[in-house]
């Protein structure tokens, strides 16, 4: 069988199991889950843009000179979450490069034992800076900071049969980001190797009483994150995907501090666990835009919380990379 055949079957399989998977995977009311997905700042640093991987369609070693500019997009659906990422890009010089991530959140459902509610609006901006050098023929070595402004509403509030629920846009917290990455390009197949941390910062919350105030800290668990891409080329025009990721993140904390009446508390919040995914997709090259179609598949999810959930949703991503000072093949 040849070896193109193979992808292509592969990939076939990868897509039918997405699909059974999807329409297996259900929220049951009453459960939570710690999903770091639900933050739209994470799933985009995970899958890779056209970018990412050195051979663009057709310019495979090309060099990256001053001047590159472009606009990145991700797009992700899940049943409970609609999000687009756009992310435009400068480069400076051959070796640094800045980008901003303006998440838009277009749906956002939160379903619990009293219903459901939903809500739409702009997400945490996350500023990088982007550091690369060869390492090698087609190789190279890259490293990337990134400051995560509170700018989604955290607090934002909506109403649920007359009463007024909190469904968050953001954390509410400034949080760091540091990736390392190593990319590889040959003839028909490229790699990209990655992993990231990422450390999160405080978001506070003041419940006037009147004789007294409380002040709630909520600081989420640490994440860490490892991944691998592939793409090999099918023709001219078609690359194949795939790809997986393993996401560790640990327990966070929930601090209340009384400003009379009552003696400050603090307790563990049970976030800790593990994340296994699945990354198959297609993308294609046509010239200055090439789209991506692909999705994130759960295969694996546990929580040190009993109470958790388990059942992660499949999510179908669509990405594109506009890029007008290069041509794809």
């Amino acid at each position: 069988m040849r070896p193109t055949m193979r992808w292509w079957l592969l990939v076939g399989a990868c897509l039918v199991m997405m699909t059974s998977l999807s329409m297996a995977q259900t929220h049951e009311e009453g459960d939570h889950s710690h999903n770091p997905y639900a933050d739209p700042t994470v799933g985009p640093l995970i899958q890779p843009a056209a970018d990412d991987f050195i051979g663009d369609p057709g310019s495979i070693g090309a060099e990256k000179a001053a001047g590159d500019k472009g606009l990145a997009t991700f797009f992700e659906v899940t049943s409970n979450q609609k999000t687009g990422l756009l992310t435009p890009f400068y480069r400076f010089s051959s070796a640094l490069a800045f980008k901003v991530r303006v998440p838009l959140i277009i749906d956002k459902t939160q379903t619990s034992w009293d219903g459901e509610r939903s809500t739409s609006g702009l997400g945490d901006i996350a500023i990088d800076a982007e550091y690369s050098r060869p390492a090698g023929p087609g190789a190279e070595w890259r490293l990337q900071g990134s400051v995560k402004l509170p700018t989604g509403d955290h607090e934002k509030m909506v109403d649920l049969d007359g009463v007024e629920q909190v469904v968050p846009l953001g954390t509410g917290s400034m949080d760091i980001l540091a990736r390392g990455q190593y990319a590889k390009s040959g003839v028909n197949l490229d790699w990209v190797a990655s992993a990231l941390y990422r450390k999160n910062d405080s978001s506070e919350t003041v419940n006037d009483y009147g004789t007294y105030t409380a002040t709630s800290k909520i600081t989420n668990g640490d994440q860490v994150v490892f991944s691998g891409f592939a793409r090999r080329r099918a023709n001219d025009s078609w690359w194949l995907h795939l790809g997986a990721s393993m996401v560790k993140f640990s327990d966070g904390t929930f601090d209340v501090e009384y400003s009379a009446v009552h003696d400050d508390t603090s307790s563990d919040l049970l976030q800790s666990g593990t994340l296994f995914d699945l990354y198959p997709g297609v993308s294609y090259a046509l010239g200055k835009l090439n789209p991506y179609l692909g999705a994130r598949i759960p295969i694996g999810t546990s929580y040190d919380d009993e109470f958790a959930n388990t059942k992660r949703d499949t999510a179908f991503i669509f990405q594109f990379t506009y890029n007008p000072t290069k041509m794809g093949g």
